[in-house]
């Protein structure tokens, strides 16, 4: 029986717990904790981590020790080759429900949002959820030795020989001065170390889909099911990320459906608008719109569905545009929803966030 097993078999007994609710805390079936107790199979970290922090029960100190001398975080990306379909919000999401759960994580990140408000000064809010992620920039770290030595010899090539147009492109590129630049190559730390660091890493590395092949443990592809595009677009990403080439490793590929809303004729936005009375003519045409949205996006759940791609069984859906539009609404002008925010922060209680905590359950304790 492996270490980690008689620890979880004796911090049970201890505590008179039952099988059954032990297996609930640590997010596996009783059966599999049965085999564990048997010795048959092995619990992984994550099943460690998930008993103790949600049974309230202390984890031994030599546990502690060995979970710390294993550790290696478990890296994931939430990423789409289109714009604009929620990739950095619903990436901050899952870090924020993270952290709710006991965890340690980062998000690496390469997102323009995320430069402006560290050029501008922005401040996490104290004692948020999101407050407890650490956040680096793409220019952060390196995520090989390869990579660091090819980029200390293109930076020798543009100082030396390189046009201003050169330096200025590198200087974009990199969201830094030559300067600083040399100042990195010094200083970052590199990727397979941080991973000691913590439990749990998230790429938001947008299209950098090469990057992510190599790293990511899992990738949740979005697809938006009120465009078309996105379909096309998860369909490409998937096959970029499975491409095999020279034994390169590939990550588990999930589709994460987003709007899944049905549309049409809304009574809540009626009800909301204070119960306006709607003549026959128009609700009429409502109504007729409502049945032409539905079977709009029924032509894209076929798609969807014809995708060589599983899909998780958790869907967003416009629950979090809502919570959004509704925090913008109540704050002061250009103090509005950034990306250091989370709905699990601003609106706990909402549908969005209990979105957001399936959505995390279902990727880490089933798909990882």
């Amino acid at each position: 029986m492996s270490p980690f097993a008689v620890a979880l078999m004796n911090s049970r007994i201890e505590h008179s717990m039952s099988r059954f609710r032990a297996a609930e805390c640590a997010g596996v079936s009783e059966r599999t904790w049965r085999s564990y107790e048997q010795g048959s199979r092995r619990p992984g970290k994550s099943v460690v981590r998930n008993f103790y922090n949600r049974s309230g029960i202390a984890m031994p100190s030599t546990t502690v020790q060995m979970l710390k001398a294993t550790r290696s975080a478990r890296v994931l990306s939430v990423t789409s080759l289109k714009g604009g379909v929620g990739k950095s919000p619903i990436t901050v999401d899952i870090a924020a429900c993270l952290v709710e759960r006991g965890n340690t994580v980062a998000v690496i990140t390469h997102d323009c949002c995320y430069e402006d408000g560290v050029s501008n000064g922005a401040q996490l809010k104290a004692r948020s959820l999101v407050a407890g992620v650490d956040f680096f920039g793409y220019a952060d770290l390196f995520f090989s030795v390869a990579e660091k030595e090819t980029f200390a010899k293109r930076l020798r090539h543009i100082v030396d020989h390189g046009s201003p147009m050169d330096r200025s492109g590198l200087e974009f590129e990199m969201g830094g001065t030559l300067g600083s630049m040399v100042e990195r190559i010094g200083s970052c730390q590199m990727f397979k170390d941080m991973k000691a660091d913590y439990d749990y890493i998230l790429l938001d590395l947008n299209l950098k889909v090469d990057l992510i092949r190599a790293h990511a443990d899992l990738v949740a592809i979005i697809i938006d099911s009120s465009c078309p595009q996105s379909v096309d677009s998860a369909q490409r990403l998937n096959h970029r990320l499975l491409e095999r080439k020279r034994g390169r490793r590939v990550p588990k590929c999930f589709g994460l459906v987003t709007r899944n809303d049905i549309g049409g004729r809304s009574r809540e936005l009626e009800e909301y608008c204070g119960g306006l009375d709607i003549s026959p003519d128009l609700a009429e045409g409502l109504e007729e719109q409502r049945f032409v949205s539905s079977k709009f996006r029924e032509r894209i759940l076929g798609d969807i569905k014809a995708l060589p791609l599983t899909r998780l069984l958790t869907h967003l859906t416009n629950a979090h545009e809502i919570v959004i539009d509704k925090y913008n609404t109540d704050q002061p002008f250009m103090e509005g929803y950034t990306y250091f925010d989370s709905v699990l922060d601003i609106s706990p209680g909402s549908h969005a966030a209990d979105e957001i905590r399936r959505l995390t359950t279902e990727i880490v304790d089933l798909r990882l």
